[in-house]
């Protein structure tokens, strides 16, 4: 075999191996059609679901484009208004009772309030949603009317009661709480002296010139206390003053020597040595 005959080999042994992977990556036009609609079918797909995205989109925004116009459109409930036994409440909003009339406060919502012998009440604010009352004293019958986003407040002293809708009777004793409420401070001055502070003089000037250098007995430090009155003599109440302040000292250096048998001479009672009895 001559050079010629070489070089046609090596042609023909190429031109098999290119036949061959084309061979290899040929498909028959049956599958290839089939091939072209599903990709096809695959690219409709996609863009359905970015439609479907879109047009959820565009849903949700007018909703609440709807919403929004719908809450700007709706009424707004005007402030309440009321009378007092049917006429023009005061304009101080005070109220009171006498033994021979007890008002009644009517409001525009259904709610009323109705006042005993004696009350006396301060309207001190009226809103849409209600009012707020101020119980100064006495006792009184209170009916809210049930209705959607009310809001009653009644405030008796240090306490308010929070109304959305029911009846229920109130009483503040303003007299009975600004007594317990001498009597109890009169406690905490006069224990406060006799445990563990005292007024001191240097060069002639009280040392003590506020409560940041003379500290009061803390909630933590002090007693439970209750006020009870009784007549000491007579059929007539005295003044009530500070009567709880002096003997406060006496009752805790009474106790001390009850217990430990050691008698307090002096005060602060925390300048003595308790340890131990005599």
């Amino acid at each position: 075999m001559g050079p010629g005959d070489g070089r046609a080999a090596t042609l023909a042994a190429f031109v098999a191996a290119e036949a061959d992977d084309a061979l290899a990556t040929f498909r028959p036009r049956g599958e290839a059609v089939q091939l072209m609609r599903a990709a096809r079918a695959r690219e409709k797909q996609r863009r359905r679901t970015r439609r479907a995205f879109v047009g959820a989109g565009a849903a949700g925004t007018c909703a609440l484009v709807a919403l929004a116009v719908v809450k700007l459109t709706s009424p707004v409930p005007a402030v309440l208004s009321y009378t007092v036994d049917g006429a023009t409440p005061p304009s101080d909003g005070y109220v009171r009772s006498s033994p021979a009339q007890q008002p009644k406060l009517a409001f525009s919502d259904g709610t009323d309030i109705q006042m005993m012998a004696k009350a006396r009440a301060h309207v001190v604010e009226v809103g849409r949603r209600g009012a707020r009352l101020d119980l100064e004293d006495g006792r009184v019958h209170v009916h809210v009317a049930h209705r959607p986003g009310a809001d009653w407040q009644v405030q008796a002293g240090a306490y308010v009661i929070h109304v959305h809708g029911t009846s229920f009777f109130v009483e503040w004793n303003a007299l009975a709480a600004r007594l317990d409420v001498q009597m109890e401070s009169g406690v905490i001055y006069g224990l406060t002296a006799a445990l563990g502070n005292a007024i001191t003089i240097k060069d002639g000037a009280v040392e003590q010139a506020n409560f940041d250098t003379y500290p009061m007995l803390k909630m933590a430090d002090a007693p439970e206390m209750e006020t009870h009155l009784a007549l000491s003599g007579g059929k007539r109440w005295g003044g009530i003053g500070e009567p709880a302040t002096p003997p406060i000292a006496p009752a805790v250096c009474n106790a001390i020597f009850a217990i430990t048998g050691k008698r307090i001479r002096s005060l602060p009672i925390s300048d003595t040595e308790l340890t131990g009895r005599t």
